[in-house]
């Protein structure tokens, strides 16, 4: 195996890179692993936990915005310096952190439950905070797909009015199934 990258953190170690790595040995009660120790900040071990975790998307979109979002609080940085610092466009760093912040908690829930992706939450983020729970329930329910969650926050969205949007929430196959 490859060894996991680890820094010194209060009383003993944090895992940078290697997480995956580290659950399977406890499940298979390995007490020793071989792993790279290196020496730095919080700031700089958050710039490694996004590099190592970039090449094999290993880490979720949510994950990379937490933190994203947690050096952004912590550094006195402006997203532009972010955007340098872990070597990405200001774009990347502006859609992550908008899950953060467009999204009404309940549904920040459940994508860290894996009940919706952050695929699904792009969606979801062109609504109204107090409208993205509803539809992120049907879409799970329905087990929509990303297209079809697209599809279905439009119709919600081009709904005439709130009756209509009630009816597309309690019978969106006749919405989403029998458009071209």
């Amino acid at each position: 195996l490859q060894p996991i990258i680890v820094r010194v953190y209060e009383s003993g170690y944090q895992v940078i890179d290697g997480f995956k790595r580290v659950y399977v040995a406890m499940d298979l009660m390995i007490a020793d692993m071989e792993c790279y120790l290196v020496d730095v900040d919080e700031q700089a071990a958050k710039v490694l936990l996004l590099s190592y975790n970039r090449s094999n998307q290993s880490m979720e979109v949510w994950e990379e915005a937490m933190v994203l979002q947690s050096m952004l609080e912590c550094g006195d940085l402006e997203q532009r310096h972010l955007a340098r610092l872990v070597d990405r466009s200001r774009s990347w760093v502006s859609r992550r952190l908008s899950l953060i912040s467009k999204l009404d908690e309940e549904v920040a829930s459940g994508i860290r439950m894996g009940v919706i992706t952050s695929r699904h939450a792009r969606a979801l983020m062109r609504l109204p905070r107090g409208n993205q729970a509803d539809i992120a329930r049907v879409i799970s329910h329905f087990h929509l797909s990303t297209r079809l969650s697209e599809r279905l926050v439009d119709v919600w969205l081009e709904a005439e009015d709130e009756d209509e949007q009630r009816v597309i929430l309690s019978h969106p196959e006749h919405f989403l199934w029998s458009q071209p």
